[in-house]
This record gives structure tokens, C-alpha cells and sequence, in this order.
């Protein structure tokens, strides 16, 4: 045996494997000390090949897209108006973030003015809808003049007012506002409706149309089917828009699942019913779904904060609030309200290393509104306990959500706390609090790029087209060109 060991390991120096003879021998060779050596020996040997195989791999190539998969979305909400002019909910902005595509991302072209209150942009020549009907400037007029209306007869204040349009051809159209630029570009991401189509609806009758729920659009997906419990869809089957102007999406199916709360949403992810949401609070997040998931965080672009009218921003409450606006302990807000997602955030004048806490001598008493919302209200509690350790007493009103937009616009409150993205008119920053996360929840073998701030758990959808579920993974040798 001894002689078959000797010859089986010299390829050692001869740089020979053993010979037939010497391989057919030792494997009918009774069970023997050297015969274990040799089997884990060549085990040992193997492995450390296949382990220096997969490095090169790994370090040669890289992960590409592939086409196909099925992914299943969750939401909360069932989708009652997949229509742009009427989307408001999540569920509604999702799927028509999907289905339909805005003027920004259809154009070859878009010139701004100097000013950036203008934008002229440039249709391809061939452009068209999920239905096969071009897609031209005169759909484009007829979305942003629609719109106005609606938006205008809702509120006759909204930025809308601000917004004019017109077509000079077929291909151009010429967008403009009178107001603050932003809300133009923001005005610009309105997805495109076919003229053809909804012309003939009046607009009293807009709501109640079945086209809202029969979609035609011109984004990377349209509508293959709509499943219904009790009445209500619960389930919409998206699939790659033929006729989409870009390169087609990678996903073959997407499904966005409904579910009426936070609960049930939960009990989906933990049943593997559902494969990515980003719907999901953050006080739902148990071990199942940590386990089981990979969780990206978000940051929005909404942010916490108390403000003050600025007919009140000198008075007595608002400068003692001021001076303890660093103190106020953010990380605890974060930790109770948000679990952890989330960025605290200071004024860039406010020191976060604070002297010790104000008297209570020179105690003062405010009342700070917030619109009729749980996450807002125990934020609300908690900042106000908080301000009591300052000598600040304050007393919580809670409004309903139409009656409390209407007076902060009248800059009827002296102190409100909102929660918002944009900067509240006749009022001002007094002390922020933090900028809000949302939690991403995906499979583990769905891969994509997340935006790094979104200002709505349904914008993230925006990047569906980009997800794949398989990766081809290849070495480079093996590839022909």
C-alpha cells in the first residue's frame, strides 16, 4: 500500500498525475490509515480548486440585468383612480407612476429658459401609447390644460394657476409659470393622458369614468388585468409596455398586491405573499420580516418640524423656543416614532451641545396646531413634554385635515407642526425635528438601485422598470463574441 501512496503523491514533484495502474489499485485497495489520507487529501484538493475558481469569478466578472422574473409588490389601499389627473393615494400614484410617462421623460429634448421658468421640449417623431395611437403634442395640452382645471376649481389658490401651455406643432410644446420655478419642474412630471380618449368625458363625470381602472398610457407598463375581492381590485397585473419610447423594462410580470392596513401587510410579508413594499411602517418591523428581508432605508425629502407665523416669530414664545431648540432630544423622538429611520436635524445656528436647562421662572404658554394624524400627534406630545422641562408650557390643537391646510394658509396658527417637503408660505422654520425615512423591504434575491430620496413610499416604483430578479454570471473565457 505504502508503494501505491508513495507513487500516488509524487505528481508532487513530477508534476504527473498517478497512472492508471496506480488509481485502479488504490480504489480497490482495502480501508486502510494511508487510503483516508489520500481521499481527504484529494477532497482538500478539490475544494481549494473550486474555491479559487469561484474568486476568479467573482473577481472578473461582473452582475448583469436579465429579462424576466415576476415581481409582487404589497401596497396599502386599493387603487380606485390609476389616472394622473386623479391620482392621490399611494396605491393611485404608484400604478401611474408605471402606466403612464411625463413629458420629461417622452421628450428628445428639453430647454429650459435662463430663468428656469420655461421649458420648451421636444417630442420624438415616434411616439406612442400602450394602445398603439401616437402620442403628440396636442396629448400633452390637453393633459396640462385638464389638470389646471381640475386642480384650479378644487383650490383656486394652487400653483396650477401659475401654470400655461401651449403646442405650436405636433412635436413642441412650450411650459411656463409665473410662480416659483420648482413647482414648475414638479408641474412637469404629470404622466400624459390620451386626448383621444378622455375628450369626450365632462369633467363633472371624470371620477366615475371606467377608463380609470381601464388605463392607456405611454410608460414602461400597462395593464394586463385587474383582480377584485368583494368589488374592490386587490390585485393589478402590470407587464412591459411594447410600445414603451425607451428600452424595455427587465421585469416579464409585476403584480401590486392591496391590502386594507398595516396588519395585513405585515402577515403578506410574513406568508412570502408579497416579495418587495415600501408601504410597511417602521413599528411593524419584527424579527420574521428582518430575517427574511433585506431592509434599504430611504431618506424622503419630508421633514418634521415646528414653525412659527411669521407675524409671532418675535414674541416672547417664539425666541425662548429658539433658544432651546438645540436641547430637544431628536434621537428619542426618532427612536419612539420612527424606530430608528430617520436624520435629526438641526438649524445651522443652533448649537446641539446646549447650556443647562432655562428656569422655569420665566415660564411661558403656547399652543402649537397639527392636522388630526397619530404619527403627528404623539410627536406633538412628545415635544411638548419635552419643552415643559424648559419652562415652556403648551397645549395641543387638533384639526382636521381640509380645515387645518385652510388656516395655515390664512397664517392663523402661531405654532404648527407638520410634517412637509416644501416651504410653508407666511410661515417659518423655528425648531426642525428630523427628515423621514422610508423603509424599502425586498426579497433577498431581487436586485435593484433605490433612488437616494424620494418624497412618497410610491415614487420608488418609478425605478421598477430597472429591477431584475435573475443575473447571468459567466466567465469571461466562455464568452463569444
Amino acid at each position: 500500500m505504502k508503494r501505491y501512496f508513495k507513487s500516488f503523491l509524487s505528481f508532487l514533484k513530477t508534476k504527473k498525475f498517478p497512472n492508471k495502474e496506480d488509481i485502479l489499485m488504490l480504489r480497490d485497495s482495502p480501508f486502510s490509515y494511508s487510503k483516508s489520507v489520500i481521499i481527504v487529501f484529494i477532497i482538500a484538493v478539490v475544494g481549494l480548486f473550486l474555491h479559487l475558481l469561484l474568486a476568479i469569478s467573482n473577481t472578473i466578472t461582473t452582475e448583469v440585468p436579465d429579462y424576466g422574473g415576476t415581481i409582487v409588490e404589497g401596497v396599502i389601499g386599493a387603487p380606485r383612480f390609476i389616472n394622473p389627473l386623479l391620482a392621490t393615494s399611494e396605491t393611485d400614484q404608484a400604478l401611474s407612476s408605471l402606466v403612464f410617462a411625463p413629458i420629461t421623460s417622452l421628450a428628445k429634448e428639453c430647454i429650459g429658459s435662463p430663468d428656469g421658468k420655461s421649458y420648451q421640449c421636444v417630442l420624438p417623431e415616434k411616439t406612442f401609447f400602450s394602445n398603439k395611437s401616437p402620442l403628440t403634442s396636442a396629448d400633452v395640452l390637453f393633459t396640462f390644460t385638464t389638470k389646471k382645471v381640475l386642480e384650479t376649481n378644487r383650490d383656486p389658490e394652487s400653483a396650477w394657476r401659475e401654470i400655461s401651455i401651449e403646442a405650436p406643432d405636433d412635436l413642441t410644446v412650450r411650459v411656463s409659470t409665473t410662480g416659483n420655478k420648482n413647482a414648475l419642474i414638479e408641474k412637469m412630471s404629470l404622466g400624459i393622458v390620451p386626448k383621444a380618449l378622455w375628450e369626450g368625458v365632462p369633467l363633472e363625470s371624470i371620477q366615475d369614468s371606467t377608463l380609470n381602472l381601464e388605463p392607456v398610457g405611454a410608460g414602461a407598463f400597462k395593464i394586463a388585468s385587474i383582480n377584485y375581492t368583494n368589488s374592490l381590485p386587490s390585485e393589478v397585473a402590470l407587464v412591459p409596455n411594447p410600445h414603451f419610447i425607451h428600452d424595455k423594462p427587465f421585469i416579464k410580470h409585476l403584480f401590486i398586491r392591496s391590502y386594507t392596513n398595516q396588519l395585513d401587510l405585515a402577515s403578506a410579508l410574513h406568508n412570502h405573499e408579497v416579495d418587495s413594499t415600501n408601504a410597511l411602517k417602521s413599528d411593524y418591523l419584527d424579527t420574521v420580516i428582518k430575517n427574511n428581508f433585506s431592509l434599504t432605508p430611504i431618506t424622503s425629502t419630508k421633514t418634521v418640524a415646528l414653525w412659527v407665523s411669521q407675524d409671532q416669530s418675535t414674541s416672547q414664545g417664539a425666541q425662548k423656543l429658539e433658544s432651546v431648540g438645540g436641547m430637544i432630544d431628536r434621537n428619542k423622538i426618532l427612536d419612539t416614532i420612527e424606530h430608528g429611520y430617520g436624520i435629526p436635524l438641526y438649524l445651522k445656528e443652533t448649537t446641539r451641545s446646549s447650556p443647562k436647562a432655562t428656569s422655569k421662572a420665566g415660564e411661558v404658554t403656547i399652543s402649537i396646531a397639527v392636522q388630526k394624524d397619530t404619527e403627528l400627534l404623539k410627536i406633538a406630545e412628545m415635544l411638548s413634554n419635552a419643552l415643559q422641562e424648559f419652562g415652556i408650557l403648551s397645549t395641543i390643537q387638533v384639526f382636521d385635515q381640509g380645515l387645518f391646510i385652510d388656516q395655515v394658509r390664512l397664517g392663523q396658527y402661531p405654532f404648527i407642526l407638520v410634517a412637509s417637503q416644501e416651504t410653508i408660505q407666511g410661515y417659518q422654520h423655528l425648531i426642525p425635528l428630523y427628515t423621514k425615512s422610508f423603509v424599502h423591504i425586498a426579497s433577498r434575491d431581487i436586485h435593484t438601485t433605490m433612488p437616494e430620496t424620494i418624497l412618497s413610499p410610491h415614487e420608488s416604483l418609478s425605478n421598477a422598470s430597472k429591477w431584475f430578479v435573475r443575473t447571468d454570471k459567466v466567465w469571461k473565457w466562455f464568452i463569444h463574441k
